[in-house]
């Protein structure tokens, strides 16, 4: 929600085009703590719509890394709710989805190997919560489990 952008991910996402033999976008959204909720989803829902005019739902997989793919999962429940057309798939790489987890064994466990430190990633999901609680299904949608029936196959 506040750090990284397409270049630093570009080694990754050209990985996957490679191995994957696709084309893929790698979209810039708005940040944290400029742009709180909804402003990267708003962006991304856009730009979802856009590709929906150029390509068949069937052709497009969503992916994200750690808060990309939080916003992978809530755009694919957003579309839901919208009704539009579903992604053939979802990738989500070490999915953030509860924002308001701070107590499971990997914040106790893996704080050497955890990209983010705990009061650090408290303090950018604040930024992207802005005034919304944090276990908010649109905020943390592993909250939001009732809609996850129905979704595109999604590989963890």
């Amino acid at each position: 929600f506040v750090l990284c952008n397409p270049a630093t991910h570009r080694s990754l996402t050209a990985n996957l085009a490679r191995h994957l033999g696709c084309t893929v976008l790698a979209a810039t959204y708005r940040r944290a703590p400029r742009h709180a909720y909804p402003g990267a989803l708003d962006g991304l829902l856009d730009l979802y719509r856009t590709l929906l005019g150029a390509f068949p739902a069937h052709g497009i997989v969503l992916a994200g890394e750690s808060a990309g793919a939080n916003l992978a999962l809530a755009l694919c429940l957003r579309a839901a709710q919208l009704h539009l057309p579903p992604p053939a798939g979802l990738i989500l790489l070490s999915p953030w989805a509860d924002l308001s987890d701070t107590t499971s064994p990997s914040w106790a466990h893996a704080h050497t190997t955890d990209y983010l430190p705990l009061d650090l990633a408290r303090l950018f999901a604040a930024a992207y919560a802005g005034p919304l609680p944090l276990a908010d299904p649109h905020i943390s949608p592993l909250h939001d489990t009732a809609s996850f029936v129905g979704a595109p196959r999604t590989l963890v």
